[in-house]
């Protein structure tokens, strides 16, 4: 039995993060809070793994700057003065599961605000996670060192707004994951965070988001099962949204791609509610399997669920599955599946319907279902290539050069034609 003890303390010892600590330092309120030197020479620190549980403190203060006496003033031995330069790994972990409420539940800490200093520069892995009962949480206005935000940062925490500063760089993965964010902003003048990664808010409670420019690419599964969401403004420069980024995103409504978007991944916005129109810009080239399908309803497969699609593209945009358009239809009438899409209502630049009516896999539109509209000052000029860039087969496979028979030939420009060889 002893045995068994013992071996069970050593498994939720090693389950769980350690904590280790250089010096500690009441704050102005008088909680202890736990240090590590992280730069002896420029006297910096972080916030160390937090050692005790902090109870009944409503606002947690953490300063920007701690004094340490290492030795005794009566003889004159000089204060040391140090920069909190960071929220170091794991610091107010929660050891236990927030969606786990037992009655006998008890948080490490009960904190509903927390005072973070000007200076800190970084927020360590898992530095907040399970602290699902800190609902206020700031990012000090004049912070101008902030670069990077771990993973898991807040993950299963509880802040609901959140504006990141204009300096932050790195956002990890699942940073968000599982939290209790309702809206979260970029600041508009950031230079420097050019992608949201995996899973970074992924089944967070988001409603609203507001990203900055400068994000290029929304990664893996980024917002995957936020079902909550209704709106985002996506920033001027995105050039890729991918595989399950806003998956399972039910509340969402249609939105507003910029022009300049090339990649939609696999099932980017799968599950979405039924959107009345949606805009693909001139620039778009690849559209992944499922990625616009809506709402999965009992004994339907993955479809279009969009009244009016709007493709701006004079060539027509390529799609390595013809999937991407939702699923066959079964056809109750001729009692088979039919590949022929008829719930959606294709809107095409003018002179094109013909291009779209015989190219894949658009031609699976129904002709009486495709109209065109005069583009003239929606979108700038592009002009067209003939270059050819990539050959496929009709199954989607890459091949070396063209076959006997059916090719698909993917051009320069994004344009995908069906060639046939003999």
């Amino acid at each position: 039995m002893m045995k068994v003890l013992f071996f069970l303390s050593l498994f939720f010892l090693l389950a769980s993060p350690t904590w280790a600590w250089d010096f500690c330092v009441p704050n102005e309120d008088g909680v202890m809070l736990y240090y590590n030197v992280v730069d002896e020479d420029e006297g910096s620190c972080e916030v160390a793994r937090n050692k005790d549980v902090i109870w009944n403190c409503q606002v947690l203060r953490i300063p920007e700057t701690v004094i340490l006496n290492r030795g005794n003033r009566d003889f004159g031995d000089p204060d040391t003065v140090y920069t909190v330069i960071g929220i170091g790994d794991h610091a107010f972990y929660s050891r236990y599961r927030p969606e786990i409420l037992f009655d006998s539940y008890e948080p490490t800490s009960l904190f509903e605000r927390v005072e973070l200093p000007k200076t800190i520069s970084y927020i360590g892995e898992g530095a907040f996670y399970g602290c699902l009962w800190v609902i206020n949480l700031e990012f000090p206005e004049g912070n101008e060192w902030l670069r990077y935000i771990g993973e898991s940062a807040f993950a299963w925490a509880g802040p609901t707004r959140l504006t990141l500063p204009k300096t932050l760089e790195t956002l990890s993965p699942k940073a968000f994951d599982h939290s209790n964010l309702s809206y979260i902003e970029f600041e508009e003048d950031n230079e420097y965070l050019t992608r949201i990664q995996e899973y970074c808010f992924y089944n967070s409670a988001l409603q609203e988001v507001k990203m900055c420019s400068s994000i290029t690419d929304i990664a893996v599964g980024a917002f995957q099962g936020c079902t909550s969401m209704h709106t985002v403004y996506f920033g001027s420069e995105l050039n890729t949204i991918g595989e399950y980024a806003f998956e399972n995103c039910r509340a969402l409504d249609s939105p507003k791609l910029p022009y300049g978007l090339e990649i939609i991944g696999e099932c980017a916005f799968r599950q979405h509610k039924y959107w009345h129109s949606l805009e693909l810009p001139a620039t778009i080239i690849d559209i992944g399997e499922y990625a616009l399908c809506g709402l999965v309803k009992k004994d339907l497969p993955n479809s279009l669920d969009i009244k009016e699609l709007y493709v701006n593209k004079e060539t027509t945009p390529y799609c390595v599955s013809e999937k991407s358009l939702g699923d066959y239809l079964y056809d109750y009438n001729e009692k088979k599946y039919t590949r022929v899409i008829t719930g959606t209502n294709l809107i095409v630049p003018l002179n094109c319907k013909e291009e779209y009516a015989t190219t894949y896999p658009w031609d699976r539109f129904d002709t009486r279902y495709i109209t065109e509209r005069d583009l003239s000052g929606i979108k700038p000029a592009t002009a067209k290539t003939s270059q050819p860039e990539d050959v496929f087969s009709l199954d989607g496979r890459r091949l070396a050069k063209t076959q006997k028979g059916l090719n698909i030939i993917r051009y320069k420009d994004g344009t995908a034609k069906k060639v046939v060889a003999k």
